[in-house]
């Protein structure tokens, strides 16, 4: 029908193939078939010129609609490509979800309102091939190797304590003056009263033995316990910029590392290798940290600010 069509249209089915991209015996061969299906002439051939018989008129009148209507589908069809939609099931740890993913999620949803959204705030390493995740967000320095995985920001793992705290105990001015102050303590580590720190110049590490009579498997109380004074503590930066900034904490021992060579990945499983909407999502995250995480931008901001004040 679509080669009858434009066969009519140019009047010449060498004009149409051209613009079909086949030969002219071919499109010959269609409109052919397409009256011997419907068993009636549609064209008048002649050396010189095409014309329409009376049925070709009427048939012609109702594939010119017909063909208006799928290229207005295909159209239509094009358009929503560009709309994710389905669900987009993430594993998250609760802070990064609550100081910042939630305060993004409006402007994603703004631009994608076709894609529901599930999270799973947890700490715990899920299973993609059981619980049917399509992506995590993970804190490690390598991901696991059968995973897909995208590098979202660094981790730097800091020492920090309220002005209250250091007002009552003192500053620490090494890592190992650590050993003779209250700390909270991260009980999933190996040894939890083990503090591992790597110096700025990316020297020996430094291992430090640290006491303390708080401990928790997530990091979100010992921030707490932290903020109200009750013990120096390590914490990831994208937890602790905006405190130091608005010195509700003090970074100490600035510039040692907890962390070395971690960072923040999205990872995802083989088969959502593909998977448009990971891939998206991922893209709107990294847009939203930036090159240089803003939480980290905002502890050198401080930092330079310090250093200008003295």
């Amino acid at each position: 029908m679509v080669t009858f069509a434009r066969v009519v249209e140019a009047n010449s089915f060498a004009d149409a193939a051209r613009r079909l991209g086949v030969t002219t015996s071919v499109a010959s061969k269609h409109v052919a078939k397409l009256e011997q299906s419907l068993g009636a002439r549609l064209l008048h051939r002649s050396t010189r010129k095409l014309s329409l018989t009376e049925a070709g008129e009427a048939f012609y009148a109702h594939c010119a609609r017909l063909i208006e209507e799928l290229e207005a589908s295909e159209q239509s069809i094009a358009r929503t490509q560009d709309e994710l939609r389905g669900t987009l099931r993430v594993s998250i740890p609760p802070s990064m979800m609550a100081m910042h993913i939630a305060p993004t999620i409006a402007e994603f949803r703004r631009r994608h309102p076709r894609l529901e959204l599930e999270f799973d705030l947890t700490n715990r390493v899920v299973d993609f091939s059981e619980e049917g995740y399509d992506m995590a967000l993970r804190v490690t320095r390598r991901p696991a190797p059968e995973l897909v995985s995208r590098r979202l920001a660094a981790l730097n793992l800091c020492v920090v304590a309220a002005p209250d705290y250091l007002r009552k105990h003192g500053t620490p001015r090494t890592p190992a003056d650590l050993a003779g102050h209250e700390c909270l303590l991260f009980s999933l580590e190996p040894d939890p009263n083990v503090w591992e720190l790597r110096p700025p110049d990316g020297g020996t590490t430094e291992r430090v033995r640290v006491v303390g009579a708080f401990r928790s498997n997530v990091m979100e109380p010992l921030h707490k316990m932290a903020l109200h004074g009750l013990g120096i503590a390590q914490l990831p930066s994208y937890m602790i910029g905006e405190d130091v900034r608005r010195d509700r904490l003090v970074h100490l021992l600035r510039g040692w590392n907890g962390y070395d060579g971690g960072a923040v990945f999205a990872v995802w499983p083989p088969h959502r290798r593909d998977s448009r909407k990971v891939h998206v999502f991922v893209e709107f995250l990294l847009e939203q940290f930036g090159e240089e995480p803003y939480w980290d931008r905002a502890l050198r901001l401080h930092a330079a600010a310090e250093e200008a004040q003295r």
